[in-house]
């Protein structure tokens, strides 16, 4: 998904002190990944 990756990569940028933040948008990235590979 380019549109999840980018919009994390803006939040990512905005926070980069904050590796939860990064962390948390990796995770919803995979599970994203999951669900499409699944259908």
């Amino acid at each position: 998904m380019p549109h999840l990756l980018k919009m994390c990569d803006s939040v990512s940028n905005m926070a980069v002190h904050s590796g939860v933040l990064t962390s948390a948008c990796v995770d919803a990235s995979r599970k994203a990944d999951d669900v499409i590979d699944r259908v």
